[in-house]
């Protein structure tokens, strides 16, 4: 938050919004935040642990738990009060560390036929190719949540990056493996796609198999960091 935003405490940002008539969208905040991403991954966890005779199912998106229930059990007014209960003894003041422990290596062929975008951002961001990379693999980053495709991962946050814009122009066919970035996020594709990010490199992950039990290895909470793969050549 720069110094000029007017301050709005936790508890005033929280919106419980009706979607259609079968869920409720929980929103923590209107701005990607760290800390609200992370309150909106362990309310979706706690919603899950207490209110499960209530719901269908609960899942975090990067600002907000959506509550899925079954109307002819659960009516939105007794959901939402049960609702605002939990929100009543969840801390929304304290700031949250990263919640996974175990940070998932996952090593990345940045630039080239990879990475097609890699030159141009690393120049738009007045780096040099390995000064990029050297920032982009420094730090743990949180899984903020998974959408948009099947297995598609978003990271970060990149806090310096937040305002690096999306391509004006959309990518065809990016392929599954590739490494995005955009907004001061990392994203994986597990699917070949459409999109307008950047597309910085390529990775092995493949976060999205229906032969396995569960079918995605990262989920929200946990922590990744990139490691380059041209470090075992230096």
């Amino acid at each position: 938050m720069s110094e000029s935003e007017p301050h709005t405490p936790p508890r005033a940002r929280i919106k419980l919004q009706p979607l259609g008539d079968k869920a409720i969208l929980v929103v923590f905040d209107t701005q990607l935040r760290l800390n609200a991403n992370r309150q909106a991954i362990q309310f979706t966890q706690l919603v899950q642990e207490k209110l499960a005779s209530y719901i269908v199912g609960a899942n975090s998106n990067l600002l907000s738990c959506l509550v899925r229930y079954n109307p002819k059990r659960t009516s939105f007014s007794v959901l939402r009060q049960e609702l605002q209960m939990l929100l009543a003894s969840f801390d929304l003041e304290k700031e949250r560390p990263q919640i996974g422990t175990d940070p998932k290596l996952i090593t990345v062929s940045y630039g080239g036929e990879n990475g097609p975008d890699f030159d141009a951002v690393h120049r738009d961001l007045k780096l040099t190719g390995q000064d990029f990379i050297a920032q982009h693999t420094a730090n743990v980053l949180d899984v903020l949540a998974l959408g948009f495709s099947p297995g598609f991962v978003y990271l970060g946050l990149h806090e310096n990056w937040q305002h690096y814009p999306r391509r004006a122009q959309m990518r065809e066919n990016v392929p599954p493996g590739s490494v995005l970035f955009a907004a001061g996020q990392t994203a994986i594709t597990s699917v070949p796609i459409r999109t307008g990010w950047s597309v910085i490199g390529h990775c092995h992950l493949n976060n999205f198999d229906l032969q396995r039990d569960p079918p995605v290895q990262l989920c929200p909470g946990d922590v990744v960091q990139f490691q380059s793969a041209e470090a075992d050549n230096v």
